[in-house]
């Protein structure tokens, strides 16, 4: 007589039945938690700011100029927003910045576990949520990164959806993502690129209007100072530092090859390319690449980009293995593990010593 196979824990199955019990009850309470605790060190004195980096560069001379080093104009209206609003409310522009940046870096993590929910279902969701809730780089909201976190986001799930969104919607979520940070190029051009070249007909028609449209957005905003910006340099001179990732997991670029072979194949190689520019980038001293922890924060970026690939490419291996899915499921444990690990790492940096964690309330 065969034997039943065995049934997964029925209480285990109805947490894991969606990804939002776990989200919304476990991790993201605990990383608000964890953001207290930076808070309550800020107030006490025992996180080091100059590691935390909150509001460094001030507010611009223009509204929506170019400025040093090769900022676009998004970034002078965020600061200068910032300023505005924190000299209105009579608060230091600082502890603005680290409110609203967690509220933006909560709202981009949230949305990627929706996609992926939407995409391929709860586990993977889960997955989702373990990974960009408790990012390493979510420990430092300096100035307009996580709005530039989260508009990335947004560009590259308008590029990657299905059905594909209106092409004024996705000409408007890369045109924002750019003139917010410089550096979304790396990743969203990468990526045009590849759908112009490689993709199916009409979408080779539709990926190059959005490419051609965001060109020319982009070269109306250079009279605004661009090339006073690039004339002044790109970044403080010195030693070079080592190429670094800042506080990302490395672990997720390795994880990123999974991709090169399946359907996210242009999305990772987007990715990848990002990551070459940015290290080729710091390494060079035309960005500054200070080592860690005292690194800039370009990683910050492509966090939740990354990791939607890297698990949509996880869900393609675990569907078409003939190992066992178990090997599979446990080389995502593994990287759960090591991004949560990194994340402590991260915030025992923050603290002049860590064990003042301990010790805030």
């Amino acid at each position: 007589m065969q034997e039943d196979s065995p049934q997964p824990n029925p209480p285990l199955r109805r947490v894991l039945a969606s990804p939002w019990p776990l989200t919304l009850g476990l991790f993201v309470p605990l990383w608000l938690l964890v953001q207290s605790r930076v808070w309550l060190g800020l107030e006490l004195g025992v996180v080091d700011r100059g590691v935390l980096e909150l509001w460094v560069h001030g507010p611009q001379p223009g509204w929506l100029d170019w400025v040093p080093f090769i900022h676009p104009p998004g970034y002078s209206l965020f600061m200068n927003t910032m300023d505005a609003v924190s000299r209105a409310a009579g608060v230091e522009a600082a502890s603005l910045v680290f409110w609203f940046g967690a509220v933006l870096t909560l709202t981009a993590s949230l949305l990627a576990v929706r996609v992926a929910q939407q995409r391929w279902g709860a586990l993977p969701a889960v997955v989702v949520s373990a990974l960009v809730v408790f990012d390493p780089q979510s420990l430092r909201p300096f100035e307009h990164y996580p709005l530039a976190r989260l508009a990335l986001l947004c560009a590259f799930l308008a590029l990657t959806a299905s059905p594909r969104v209106s092409l004024a919607a996705a000409i408007a979520a890369t045109f924002v993502s750019v003139e917010i940070h410089l550096s979304s190029w790396f990743l969203l051009g990468p990526l045009l690129a590849w759908k112009v070249v490689f993709g199916d007909g009409d979408e080779r028609g539709w990926s190059g209007r959005v490419l051609l449209s965001l060109l020319g957005l982009f070269a109306l905003t250079t009279p605004f100072g661009l090339y006073e910006a690039l004339a002044f340099g790109g970044g403080p001179g010195g030693d070079p530092g080592r190429a670094t990732v800042e506080w990302a997991n490395p672990f997720l670029l390795l994880a990123l090859l999974l991709a090169l072979r399946g359907r996210l194949r242009g999305p990772a190689l987007a990715a990848l390319c990002f990551t070459g520019i940015t290290w080729a980038l710091q390494t060079l001293q035309l960005a500054d690449g200070t080592p860690f922890p005292y690194s800039l924060h370009y990683f910050e970026l492509v966090g939740p980009v990354m990791v939607l690939i890297l698990v949509g490419a996880w869900v393609e291996v675990r569907a078409a293995t003939v190992n066992p899915k178990s090997t599979v499921t446990l080389l995502a444990v593994l990287l759960v593990a090591s991004q949560w690990t990194l994340f402590l790492r991260g915030l025992l940096e923050i603290f002049v010593q860590g064990r003042w964690i301990l010790m805030v309330g």
